[in-house]
């Protein structure tokens, strides 16, 4: 949902109006949420008192209220909002049986909206958007997205790092990871999806399963700013997907048939699949093409670009900052990951000096934060020399 400035300071207090439980029952069950948040070391909690403002502001209501209305469909018991630049509410529904259990649990999830996490689609996870007392714990999946958002956390298989590189194109962190994203079997790809001159990232299933996609945007120095999805229905079991942009039409989803027919749909204002693309010539950067328009592919699976030496190109983007693209090529195959080389312009598009090697499984580079610097999003870091 977004990052807070600051988490590592929240000041907090209690509106006690209308408060349907004895108040120090109330305050214990918060305090005992907060202390779970904070156990993750990334937040911290402090009461104030008047003079001082709080961030947050825990409060009772009925279900509907001052323009405010409780959602439907997680049972209307509670809610958490911003108000202005800094200050935050969680709203208790006063009309709503309460017992220590429930008001701890709803506590809990509501502090996580607070810090940035949205609904999970994970049912066992206690973001999940569905109340459920049994929801009484921080799971690997909260963790994972509270730790995508603001940092910490171990490393897994699944994650993605974001990484900047030097003038040689070794690579160097410039922001948390994605934690637990790119799942077995799953595709990723970097492009500006939504048209506002930042590069998203895109994941999606690639086993020819039903499942949804994710895209990730990204604020100033890289950082995670807000996902949308997921997005249900994206992949078929009956066809290959794949995403790429074309020259003259940006971003496009492309579903492939076996006889190499498809259907290409373009994104819209929101970084998100739209109506499907009338037939013709289609040229995708990935290698897909429909050249004479007909509405079947001559090439139905991505053939990555070459040099002339044959090698496989990966990234092209100008790493060492002398106004010419370089070259990421694969240059060895690793027990499951590649091995890539730069090779550095040195002033002279037509150059190829080398610069730093990569080891991981894959890697698409873009420009996350519109500041004309190259990122690197990478699958399986192994290792740079």
């Amino acid at each position: 949902m977004g990052r807070r400035t600051d988490p590592g300071d929240l000041k907090w207090s209690i509106d006690p109006d209308d408060c349907p439980v004895p108040p120090r029952r109330f305050r214990d069950a918060l305090v005992r949420a907060m202390n779970r948040w904070q156990d993750t070391g990334v937040a911290r909690f402090v009461e104030v008192a008047p003079p001082r403002e709080p961030d947050l502001v825990f409060s009772w209501h009925g279900r509907e209220h001052a323009g405010c209305r409780f959602i439907a469909w997680d049972g209307g018991v509670a809610h958490a909002a911003g108000q202005g630049q800094t200050l935050a509410v969680i709203h208790f529904n006063k009309d709503t049986d309460w017992n220590r259990r429930s008001l701890f649990c709803v506590a809990l999830h509501e502090l996580g909206h607070i810090l940035g996490l949205g609904h999970s689609p994970v049912p066992e996870a206690l973001m999940y958007g569905g109340y459920d007392e049994s929801h009484a714990a921080l799971t690997e999946h909260d963790l994972a997205g509270l730790h995508t958002i603001y940092g910490g956390g171990e490393g897994a298989p699944s994650d993605l790092a974001i990484v900047h590189f030097d003038k040689e194109g070794k690579p160097k962190h410039a922001a948390p990871a994605l934690r637990r994203v790119l799942h077995e079997s799953h595709r990723f790809t970097v492009l500006d999806a939504d048209g506002d001159g930042n590069d998203d990232v895109l994941v999606w299933r690639g086993d020819r399963k039903i499942g949804p996609m994710m895209r990730y945007a990204f604020m100033a120095n890289a950082r995670i700013d807000k996902s949308s999805g997921p997005l249900v229905g994206i992949t078929h079991t009956d066809r290959d997907t794949w995403i790429s942009e074309a020259e003259s039409a940006g971003p496009i989803l492309v579903d492939v048939l076996d006889d190499g027919r498809y259907i290409a749909t373009g994104f819209n204002e929101k970084g998100l699949p739209a109506e499907p693309l009338q037939k013709g010539p289609l040229a995708l950067s990935n290698g897909l093409a429909d050249r004479d328009g007909d509405g079947v592919l001559e090439q139905r699976t991505p053939l990555p670009p070459r040099t002339a030496e044959g090698q496989e190109i990966v990234g092209r983007v100008d790493v060492d900052g002398d106004g010419h693209k370089d070259r990421l090529v694969v240059s060895a195959t690793d027990r499951g990951s590649m091995r890539m080389r730069w090779l550095l312009t040195g002033g002279d598009p037509n150059g190829g000096n080398a610069g730093a090697t990569i080891t991981a499984r894959h890697i698409s580079i873009g420009d996350l934060d519109g500041d004309g610097r190259p990122e690197g999003v990478i699958h399986g870091l192994v290792k740079t020399r």
